[in-house]
């Protein structure tokens, strides 16, 4: 508590002292530039006022063209037409049209059967062992398995390929091929 006091003591005389110099330099650029002191003007001198104007002479002025007279018998016209009627709430938005149905002609055949279900393997590990053999860790509902490239497990799946992040699994009862990506562990 006391160093906190102290420091806000310093802190305030720092700046006061800032100011202060500040304060002088500018006082002192002033007197500079305006050649010393400032003259006195007599009593009966008048201060002459410049306009400046606000664009180049070569740019042309926008409002310029417009006729800065009001024709007060043009404004009764106006007010006296009646306000247009309007048919919807302006603060409400209409509800959106719904999409008109394609019409697209249905070739007249078998009904296609539905696709088979997704493949429900999981790839969970990879490793590699002496002279490139890869192996792949899979897990399904029931049981985990270590596999290699070419190996059947299962009883209808088919590794086709392993790579360090994706494995190639054929289902060869439905003839469906699927990549497995590798499955992070979940976050804690």
């Amino acid at each position: 508590m006391r160093i906190r006091g102290a420091l806000e003591k310093w802190a305030s005389g720092v700046l006061g002292v800032t100011c202060a110099l500040l304060l002088v330099n500018l006082v002192w650029h002033k007197g500079v530039r305006a050649g010393g002191a400032k003259p006195s003007l007599p009593a009966t001198h008048t201060l002459e006022v410049r306009r400046i104007p606000l664009t180049s002479p070569g740019t042309k002025n926008e409002l310029s063209r417009y006729d800065p007279q009001i024709k007060l018998d043009e404004l009764k016209n106006l007010q006296a037409r009646p306000m247009p009627e309007i048919e919807r709430n302006l603060f409400e938005f209409p509800v959106p049209k719904p999409p008109a149905p394609s019409v697209t002609s249905q070739p007249a055949g078998p009904a296609l059967p539905p696709p088979p279900p997704p493949i429900s393997l999981k790839f969970i590990g990879y490793s590699e062992k002496a002279g490139g053999v890869k192996e792949a860790v899979i897990e399904d509902a029931e049981d985990i398995y270590v596999v290699h490239e070419g190996d059947k497990f299962a009883k209808n799946y088919q590794i086709l390929k392993i790579t360090p992040l994706t494995v190639d699994v054929l289902d060869e009862t439905t003839r469906q091929t699927a990549q497995l990506p590798l499955a992070t562990a979940p976050s804690q």
